[in-house]
């Protein structure tokens, strides 16, 4: 942190271990008058005395309850009034390297999977998913898929969003969930069965990454290829 004039106190990820302040603020007190509010809709350096180069202490207290207050007290802000920098949170150095951002993700990966049993699946499919000789547009995609992440009816019922219906808007049968959106809607699932013989005989479909990992260690790399570009193109 330099001078804290292009740092945005809500917006921006700048007090160490809070990601969302607002979302912080909220949670601690939904009691704040509107004159709060404005102030924090500013800049961090509306925070600081330029008098002094350092905190108003006053005004933090005012603004933040003790937690949040004693964790902004503990940066510095530029003595010499130095501009603003991005620092990569996840190295003690605050440089950002490419196998930090790949520690980084597969971390939340792996802790965003849920249930045991699907994350030692998640870590099976990783290295083979990256690995595969497709755009990173369908790699991220075949990832949310495996995740159970795609914005499909069901999970945004479940997210409490307003959506009209919610049965497979091809079949008007099933609950449109993420298995049956790229998997058993039946146009889809007739081109799957034509492509890959065994999901009618052989595979137990039961979800996304179970069938992705069937056709993984059942098939070829080049089957699971296969896989995950079409189901990019339903």
């Amino acid at each position: 942190m330099g001078n804290g004039r292009s740092i945005h106190i809500l917006r921006d990820a700048w007090i160490p271990g809070i990601r969302n302040l607002r979302y912080e603020l909220c949670a601690g007190s939904c009691n704040q008058r509107d004159e709060q509010v404005c102030q924090l809709e500013d800049q961090v350096s509306s925070l600081i005395d330029p008098s002094i180069n350092w905190w108003n202490l006053s005004k933090v207290r005012a603004l933040f309850n003790q937690k949040i207050a004693d964790a902004v007290l503990r940066l510095h802000p530029s003595a010499s009034g130095d501009m603003d920098k991005w620092l990569w949170g996840h190295e003690k150095s605050g440089i950002f390297f490419v196998k930090s951002a790949y520690r980084f993700f597969k971390t939340c990966l792996v802790s965003d999977c849920g249930e045991p049993s699907n994350g030692a699946m998640m870590k099976k499919i990783w290295n083979p998913l990256w690995g595969l000789k497709l755009s990173h547009e369908v790699k991220v995609f075949a990832w949310r898929a495996c995740k159970k992440s795609l914005p499909t009816k069901a999970n945004l019922i479940n997210r409490k969003l307003d959506i009209s219906g919610q049965c497979c808007c091809f079949c008007q049968h099933q609950v449109e969930d993420l298995t049956h959106a790229l998997l058993l809607c039946p146009p889809v699932y007739e081109i799957w069965v034509r492509k890959f013989t065994g999901l009618q005989h052989d595979f137990h479909i039961s979800s996304f990454i179970s069938t992705a990992m069937e056709i993984f260690f059942k098939g070829s790399t080049n089957e699971l290829t296969d896989f995950f570009l079409m189901a990019w193109g339903f």
